[in-house]
């Protein structure tokens, strides 16, 4: 649909993609635009490309490490014409978090997301990196922590959180469980629960991002996989657990690095390594 030429177009397009009603793509790339500090972009049906915004490194940030939402924004907003608003800004380390890397909005508005790092003293002597959180950054309100990860069997470093109606979280993790990752789920009242512990190989692992459809159902990908270039994944509502595609390099594309988006006829939609694809039912 679009190749990146690192330039003024973006580069490394590694965090997914959101898509809307009318069939066009959204996301950022971790480098290119005029400062070479990464871009937000949008890919039309027809495969036409364009810069929503650039970052600057100045004040803005750089190398952005999620993709993006609709609607109701992020720890950034960008209004559909370019206007850039930031939103929470997280204190670094003490007594709160740093690095977030995935988010998710509930139909009230509420932003949910995960941090990479989290430490209630600050960084262990700039080693050993603190294992994330999982907070709520409310529509009106200060950010509220909902969970630690222990690094231990619950996994550390959180990331592709989504929400439910009730107000149930999904997430993952790249160790815990039998140390290739976990799919899990996280109460109201912060108990978490693994859904799913991948076994690396063949069945892939650690995950690199999903999503949950309205039945239960999660798709997302994973690296390993038959050729070792990653896969694509289903986990039934049920807790059925299958391969759908495995990446063979080149043409066929290559370690996926975040999850999959799907429409109402069931087609999945993704990035691997410089290709946008797509997988039919």
């Amino acid at each position: 649909m679009h190749s990146f030429s690192g330039g003024d177009d973006g580069g490394d397009p590694v965090y997914g993609l959101t898509r809307d009603s009318a069939g066009n793509l959204y996301g950022t790339t971790w480098l290119g635009g005029p400062d070479n500090a990464g871009v937000i972009f949008k890919v039309t049906p027809a495969g036409q490309e364009s810069v929503l915004y650039s970052f600057t490194s100045m004040g803005d940030g750089d190398a952005p490490s999620s993709g993006v939402i609709m609607e109701f924004g992020a720890i950034y907003e960008v209004s559909a014409a370019g206007g850039f608003t930031t939103l929470y800004s997280f204190p670094d380390y003490v007594g709160d978090a740093a690095l977030p890397n995935s988010l998710a909005i509930d139909s009230a508005g509420n932003l949910y997301g995960t941090t990479l790092e989290w430490s209630p003293t600050g960084p262990s002597g700039g080693t050993a990196i603190p294992p994330g959180i999982v907070f709520k950054l409310p529509s009106h309100g200060n950010e509220e922590i909902l969970y630690h990860f222990t690094g231990g069997a619950d996994g550390s470093h959180g990331f592709g959180l989504t929400v439910d109606h009730a107000g149930n979280m999904y997430g993952a993790t790249p160790d815990g469980g039998s140390g290739y990752g976990t799919l899990f789920e996280l109460s109201p009242a912060g108990q978490i629960t693994e859904i799913y512990a991948f076994p690396g190989g063949s069945g892939g692992g650690p995950p690199n991002g999903f999503f949950r459809d309205s039945a239960g159902n999660f798709y997302g990908t994973a690296e390993g996989g038959a050729t070792g270039d990653g896969l694509v994944f289903e986990l039934s509502a049920a807790g059925q657990y299958q391969v759908l595609y495995n990446f063979t390099g080149g043409a066929g594309g290559e370690f996926p690095e975040t999850g999959v988006i799907q429409d109402a006829a069931g087609n999945l939609y993704g990035t691997a390594a410089s290709v946008l694809f797509e997988i039919k039912p």
